[in-house]
């Protein structure tokens, strides 16, 4: 999610657009998953999960920088038993952040293919953050960002 403008809600059908390392690691195992259904037939279902934290620390006032990325244990789970149980699909890439006021990451894929249905928003689970000014307020992921670090060590 790194690699994109902060100001962009980023789909499952755009180009991807890794900010380090680790987000290429993410690709190819993307791309693998795509061959292994294309070519070998087997079913993959790729899920980008957010912010996985507990209740707890979503109530933590700090919170502030899972407030466009944030899924519950509870939605979770509910779009990995979809993603299961889903037959018809042969290939797909889903998003999973919970129902979010601010949803960094589309999740209309998963909602229109599998009937994904969060039940939970950060906003609802931790009420300081609705007060907030979203633009100003939400951590940025930009790659442009001096404060984002790529991940790759400068001693090599």
């Amino acid at each position: 999610m790194s690699g994109y403008p902060s100001d962009v809600q980023v789909k499952t059908s755009e180009p991807v657009n890794p900010g380090d390392l680790y987000g290429v690691s993410k690709c190819f195992g993307e791309a693998l998953a795509r061959y292994m259904a294309e070519q070998e037939k087997l079913s993959a279902i790729c899920l980008r999960i957010g912010a996985f934290q507990p209740m707890e620390a979503a109530r933590d006032p700090g919170s502030i920088g899972m407030l466009d990325a944030w899924i519950s244990r509870r939605d979770c789970n509910q779009l990995i038993e979809k993603s299961i149980d889903v037959e018809e699909l042969k290939f797909a890439i889903f998003h999973g952040l919970s129902d979010n006021r601010f949803k960094r990451l589309d999740i209309s894929d998963a909602r229109e293919l599998i009937g994904y249905a969060p039940q939970d928003d950060l906003t609802e689970v931790n009420p300081v953050l609705k007060k907030l000014n979203i633009r100003e307020q939400v951590a940025n992921h930009n790659v442009q960002d001096e404060r984002q670090e790529s991940g790759i060590r400068n001693e090599l």
